[in-house]
């Protein structure tokens, strides 16, 4: 079986994406991290070959996979387009900022690609930060107080801080901040001008966790819950750890049970942001966000896992053929 995995920062996603400069920075070590692994433990599966894409500017070194390199828009798209046409299975890790998650995903299946991972009715709305929460609402389950908001309007009067702020399509700390005041939001909004559309929420306290489910057709599987360390503004992910408290495990695997029961087209790896509140009942616990693709949460798990979540992800492929109206 031959899958093609790919990565949309070293993969030469940029080349597509020209105003967001040369891959370097935070995205880029964190697509990087998230490739070696997913490739390494795909490989260790039996009668598995791995292709990739990686863009010029990018060193991977030898990785074990088959690489083409893509050197301008035209070879990223024609390449990326032939890969997910000849090989068995494709696997998309892409960030929702710009929403590049959903139209590499919308092109992978219209070239007919057997995705490895959510189908586009679930990327469509996990990739809208307000649509995510407005669905998960109307579906019972909690999720922070927040409004939509366009730059184009005037800021809403009676916001209450501290509230969180965020990109409307955005990926991991993208655009987050922490803020304390309508001068702080003025001056962080400043900073992002071709952001559009914001999500402005309640600050929720509590403990940030993640928790990941690989899904099939027929089961999924609820991996350990993660704690993130994130700085005191929110905008830096800084590392996670296994939760070990039985409370918050428990808290964590409900509230991520609930709400992947109401997710549509789940297939492959899904992560999801949680807020653990200070109630141990859970009463103040949140869903943040939700995450329909590999996300930095699959580096530590596999330390403690190996190569089961890539064994598992493989294993839906057959059933995961299909192409949304």
């Amino acid at each position: 079986m031959r899958l093609f995995v790919y990565e949309f920062i070293s993969g030469g996603g940029l080349w597509c994406q020209p105003h967001w400069g040369e891959p370097n920075g935070t995205l880029l070590a964190e697509g990087q991290a998230m490739l070696l692994a997913i490739v390494q433990d795909l490989l260790d599966v039996s009668d598995i070959e791995v292709s990739i894409l990686q863009d010029q500017r990018v060193q991977l070194g030898d990785i074990g996979a088959f690489c083409t390199e893509v050197a301008d828009v035209q070879s990223a798209y024609r390449e990326f387009d032939r890969l997910a046409i000849d090989c068995d299975g494709t696997l998309i890790i892409a960030p929702e900022i710009d929403n590049c998650l959903w139209q590499w995903t919308h092109r992978a299946i219209d070239q007919g690609a057997r995705l490895i991972g959510p189908g586009l009715a679930l990327v469509e709305i996990a990739s809208n930060k307000q649509r995510t929460v407005e669905f998960l609402a109307q579906n019972g389950v909690p999720v922070p107080d927040g409004r939509c908001w366009n730059r184009r309007d005037p800021l809403p009067d009676g916001l209450m801080y501290p509230l969180v702020a965020k990109p409307t399509f955005g990926a991991g700390c993208h655009g987050v901040r922490k803020v304390s005041s309508q001068a702080e939001l003025s001056h962080h909004l400043g900073q992002f001008e071709r952001e559009t559309d914001w999500r402005l929420e309640t600050y929720c306290a509590g403990t940030p966790a993640s928790v990941s489910a690989i899904c099939g057709s027929s089961d999924t599987w609820i991996l350990p819950p993660c704690t993130q360390r994130l700085k005191d503004d929110l905008t830096e992910y800084l590392g996670g750890d296994l939760i070990l408290e039985p409370g918050l495990v428990r808290r964590a695997e409900t509230l991520a049970k609930q709400t992947l029961d109401i997710l549509p087209e789940k297939f492959g790896y899904i992560s999801l942001d949680l807020q653990l509140g200070h109630d141990p009942l859970g009463s103040d616990d949140y869903v943040i966000e939700v995450n329909p693709r590999l996300t930095t949460s699959y580096v530590p798990l596999r330390a403690r896992l190996g190569t089961q979540m890539a064994q598992r992800m493989v294993g839906a492929l057959p059933l995961a053929k299909r192409k949304s109206s």
